[in-house]
């Protein structure tokens, strides 16, 4: 008997198992990365002191290496860490494209055409707060992710001021507040944003720097003021009276942009640059008092080379990357996503968001980003997609890619192009219900604005795009921890914050009833990218699991 004598039944069975079998042989899918490097993600001292946890590092810095202090810039034979120049020169490689937040038209900028606007704008700081009493110049700026907030904070990098961030709050108090803590010496807000009549300007203000709600990018480019004469002129007209008697100056972006300077800015070079601030942040103490801390340019450039190193080579930033940062720059960690994009030579898009709004994720469809910066709110309305029977049938298939460790295609086919999305928390609340919250947030916080590993592996499934999630601290440039960029693993509700950052290293100590020698305790780091050069106490608790990530309790 023959096999083409078998009966048809048998044959077409036959048939069906040998398909079967060949496409699941050809549909196979092997892990991104090796389930034991993620069982392996720090590198551990051998010694501990008998209060803390052993110093953890991350496995491209281990002991016998040191962190990473910056850039690695190249001079003949010899290589520094760089500062804030080195990136605008980096930045060279790639453009700038502007969304307008109404129309979506889209401009692109080259970094050519703006460096003269920057260097002008520069100089005017610097005429505009000759009176100031604080070296080098600090500038508040109270401004959305705008092309105006890129070009002042541009210069003042550039050109040695420190960028004063402050958050984009209506409540005049809480302004008040940051202001008196922080002491700048020039305030950039847009007209008609802020009641200077409930506003309390410290001192140390000598100048105040309208900008039009529609910046004209024209004014950038080419240096007009048309654009913005009849509106703008109102409010400087009103507000040179409220501000009568103070000895404050009234100045406009484009007086700015357009201003001649007879002298060029003098500037350090080298090592002394590197130690000048770059940007001031405040947070608030456990007594409830709001304070100031600099981070000078070693501790930024630090962060950034720390993110750009900490990619595995293939999924590295490249040139053509298209980098959209959603949420707002007056926080310091997505002003160094922000640098790192810039570093990378990659295109920048910048769509006038300030964060965590639905309004945020409309803009991501129309820009088609390759990689994202986005609040853990933006993050979290996402999660609250609804799926229809199709839709939730593809849901269900990636969320098992993820399962074996296998990005699967995008859900949603809006964000199709995505591959990185970075988000991170802003020092959650202290990781045990026994302790009382310390940081630079309301004590009052909900935890839902924390993501959870479930709600990370989701937003994987729907974007399939990689996602990294960082702890951070108002104290450390950057990021603390952050989630391997391919780690898909589903710890349930458990808050996973992945290992240190090269550019650190952390431990914990004993607190209330943890212990370190159990690996339970408060966080404490330091490194090139913390300020100081002893421990900085985080007061964020939580625990070192066997894998080596730092998660809540």
């Amino acid at each position: 008997m023959t096999f083409l004598n078998l009966p048809p039944l048998t044959l077409g069975l036959a048939g069906l198992t040998t398909t079967l079998v060949l496409l699941r042989w050809f549909a196979k899918r092997y892990p991104d990365i090796h389930p034991f490097a993620l069982y392996n993600q720090t590198s551990i001292s051998p010694v501990r002191k008998p209060d803390e946890s052993a110093v953890h590092r991350a496995n491209m810095t281990p002991f016998t290496y040191p962190l990473i202090s910056g850039l690695n810039i190249r001079e003949g034979h010899t290589f520094r860490d760089g500062d804030l120049r080195d990136v605008w020169g980096l930045a060279e490689r790639g453009d700038l494209t502007v969304v307008d937040s109404v129309s979506g038209e889209k401009t692109v900028l080259g970094y050519a055409a703006l460096t003269p606007k920057v260097d002008a704008i520069a100089a005017a700081l610097l005429k505009f707060a000759k009176a100031a009493s604080s070296s080098p110049v600090k500038v508040a700026v109270y401004l959305p992710n705008s092309l105006a907030n890129f070009l002042i904070s541009s210069a003042c990098a550039n050109h040695g001021f420190a960028v004063v961030l402050v958050p984009l709050t209506k409540d005049m108090r809480e302004l008040s507040a940051h202001l008196a803590a922080t002491l700048p010496d020039v305030l950039v807000c847009n007209a008609g944003t802020i009641d200077f009549l409930s506003l309390e300007l410290p001192a140390s203000i000598t100048s105040v720097v309208l900008v039009p709600q529609n910046f004209d990018l024209s004014d950038a480019v080419k240096g007009g003021v048309d654009a913005e004469t009849k509106d703008v002129a109102e409010w400087t007209e009103q507000l040179e009276t409220k501000l009568a008697g103070r000895g404050v100056g009234v100045h406009t972006l484009s007086e700015m942009i357009g201003y001649k300077a007879e002298e060029k800015v003098d500037v350090l070079d080298g090592d002394a640059f590197a130690r000048l601030p770059a940007f001031v942040a405040t947070y608030t103490t456990p007594d409830g008092k709001m304070q100031a801390v600099e981070f000078a340019h070693h501790n930024i450039v630090s962060a950034v080379a720390a993110q750009l190193r900490s990619l595995p080579q293939h999924e590295q930033l490249r040139t053509t990357d298209v980098v959209a940062p959603l949420d707002s720059w007056h926080e310091l960690y997505n002003r160094i996503m922000l640098l790192t994009g810039m570093a990378a030579g990659a295109h920048i898009v910048l769509c006038g968001t300030s964060g965590g709004g639905a309004h945020d994720l409309e803009v991501v469809k129309s820009i088609q980003p390759t990689v994202l910066i986005a609040s853990a709110n933006t993050l979290l309305k996402m999660c609250e997609f609804a799926p229809s029977f199709h839709t939730g049938f593809k849901l269900r298939r990636a969320l098992g890619l993820l399962a074996q460790g296998s990005l699967p295609s995008a859900v949603i086919p809006e964000y199709a192009s995505l591959r990185i999305l970075y988000t991170h928390e802003d020092q959650p609340p202290l990781l045990t219900s026994a302790f009382p919250r310390a940081s630079s947030t309301p004590a009052t916080l909900p935890k839902e604005t924390s993501l959870t590993s479930t709600q990370l592996t989701q937003i994987r499934a729907l974007l399939g795009a990689r996602v990294i999630y960082a702890l951070t601290h108002a104290q450390v440039a950057g990021a603390i921890c952050q989630t391997h960029l391919l780690d898909y693993r589903d710890l349930g509700k458990v808050r996973n914050f992945g290992s240190v950052m090269p550019s650190l290293e952390a431990m914990v100590r004993d607190v209330e009833t943890l212990k370190g020698a159990d690996r339970r305790g408060q966080l404490f780091v330091r490194g090139p990218a913390a300020i100081g050069r002893d421990w900085v106490a985080t007061d964020i608790v939580g625990e070192w699991g066997e894998d080596g990530c730092f998660r809540e309790l």
